[in-house]
């Protein structure tokens, strides 16, 4: 294992020994040291932001885009507290949960959850196999020393988990025909050929249509959720998603997907993963979003 894989690793373990108020602590000054060095992170954060959210001032934007970082600094020690603590402490610490009952809308055809890269979503997932059987896409992890780590703590608590490729697509339609619940992560750039150019946020974005056609032929119930920090852990949202994602033509169904992703963001949006380069592939090539 190279040595720059196996100090993440080390670091990782040493995390999940936190409690979750010291690694919230660590997170915020973490966030505070790599703020004033300023860098990619932070110019990615502003950028998106400035798109997100254009009426904000630049004090507001400079305001939400710091609070984003912190709860970017967050991720790391959080995650790893999630995939090494044992079920009673995930139960323990989502302190509320609002929408639970939009799972059961559809119990012939299944249910689609959307879950964006807002707030801890690997503890939502763990949450919600508490409550049914999930089946989730896996893609290993760039740096190969994590993939054990994070595919095992997925699987504990009886998550399914299919290859991201045209065998897992199968997979995922066989769960939503035995009216299964599939988790889906939305909101990243697909490989050529699996997205549309969609609004997000006014601004075209190119937007995976693997959920909106999985929505379509499986007629299956639409939610959309995230585990957002509160002091004491975390409070799930579990919003419902208009039938409009289901729509024919591929676009208008990824931009009502996406507006429905928008207003769940607005809910917290500091907790969204803005430093993500969203806007990176454009429908005119020249057009380099980043590049300032």
């Amino acid at each position: 294992m190279p040595l720059k894989e196996r100090l993440a690793v080390s670091m990782i373990r040493l995390f999940s020994k936190l409690s979750l108020n010291a690694a919230r602590r660590l997170g915020k000054t973490l966030a505070t040291i790599f703020w004033f060095v300023g860098g990619k992170l932070k110019q990615t954060t502003l950028i998106n932001l400035s798109i997100a959210y254009p009426k904000l001032t630049d004090l507001e934007l400079h305001r939400l885009a710091r609070a984003s970082f912190t709860k970017l600094f967050c991720q790391a020690p959080e995650f790893a507290i999630t995939w090494h603590r044992d079920l009673e402490w995930v139960q323990q610490h989502v302190t509320q949960v609002n929408g639970e009952e939009l799972l059961n809308e559809s119990a012939d055809n299944g249910t689609i959850v959307l879950v964006p890269h807002f707030g801890n979503w690997e503890l939502l997932g763990q949450y919600l196999c508490t409550q049914r059987e999930i089946t989730a896409m896996y893609a290993p992890p760039k740096m190969k020393a994590f993939d054990e780590m994070i595919f095992s703590a997925r699987e504990r608590f009886g998550a399914k988990m299919v290859p991201a490729n045209a065998k897992g697509v199968i997979g995922l339609t066989k769960t939503l025909k035995q009216a299964g619940t599939v988790f889906i992560l939305p909101d990243q750039i697909p490989e050529d050929g699996g997205g549309v150019f969609a609004p997000f946020f006014s601004f075209p974005a190119y937007t995976m249509t693997l959920a909106v056609k999985l929505a379509r032929k499986t007629n299956a119930n639409v939610v959309v959720a995230a585990a957002l920090p509160n002091d004491e852990g975390w409070q799930v949202e579990i919003h419902q998603v208009s039938d409009d994602v289901k729509q024919d033509d591929d676009i208008q169904a990824a931009t009502a997907m996406n507006q429905a992703i928008e207003r769940f963001i607005d809910l917290q949006p500091c907790c969204y993963q803005w430093e993500y380069k969203r806007y990176r592939k454009m429908p005119d090539t020249s057009i380099r979003i980043y590049d300032r």
